[in-house]
């Protein structure tokens, strides 16, 4: 059985990629990606919205068209900053700031925070009443402290506060400029970072190291 050049061309092509993409290095950090968007149904989510996840794993939130936060909370207090919380005991606690983001967007603004033990760590979208309608999220939840249960508390909160915000304002809009609070190891469970990253698949390119290519054509040719 004969094979075209090019056929041969194309599988080994193929091999060599799924070489490449197979192949994770040693010490590579997991990234758990969560979406801050507007679902098919008009709700503001986090997707997912429940994560497992080990010591030193990231956390990646990307913010969609719309206009969302992250803020961390405690499991007593849902959509309360951590460092206004009475059961805070003090922690400072991760803040995105706003991230407006328009549907013409060239960038998706992200925010990562890296995970520091197996603590549970509740979060949820400071912007308007979102934290009521769900907008809510958990790192690490336990048997005992479910998302479900958070959640069910978000919806009773009686507002919504971004940090530094007096309860008696409510909710906000939110600003335009994206700000990080970093985070205690010793307080909080995570540290955070902020970041931005292309659309998914906006110019996208097959990336294959060109001394691949050259041994895939090279290959070929025992087949002609």
């Amino acid at each position: 059985m004969f094979f075209s050049k090019t056929a041969v061309v194309i599988a080994s092509l193929a091999a060599c990629v799924s070489a490449q993409s197979s192949a994770a290095p040693s010490g590579t950090v997991a990234v758990h990606v969560v979406q801050a968007m507007i679902d098919t149904s008009g709700k503001p989510v986090f997707s997912p919205n429940e994560i497992q996840a080990n010591v030193g794993d990231q956390i990646q939130f990307q913010f969609h068209p719309a206009n969302h936060s992250v803020v961390q909370a405690t499991f007593a207090d849902p959509c309360i900053p951590i460092s206004q919380s009475a059961s805070g005991n003090g922690a400072q606690g991760f803040f995105s700031g706003f991230m407006p983001v328009s549907a013409s967007s060239t960038e998706i603004p992200t925010f990562s925070i890296t995970v520091q033990d197996t603590k549970p760590i509740w979060f949820y979208c400071s912007q308007g009443k979102h934290c009521q309608a769900g907008m809510v999220g958990a790192i690490n939840p336990t048997a005992n402290k479910t998302l479900a249960d958070f959640t069910s508390r978000a919806a009773q909160a009686a507002a919504n506060l971004s940090p530094g915000q007096n309860p008696g304002t409510g909710g906000t809009s939110g600003g335009a400029t994206p700000t990080t609070l970093q985070t205690s190891a010793a307080t909080t469970g995570a540290s955070a970072t902020n970041t931005a990253i292309p659309p998914p698949n906006a110019g996208a390119k097959l990336a294959v190291s060109m001394p691949l290519v050259l041994a895939a054509i090279a290959a070929s040719f025992f087949f002609l």
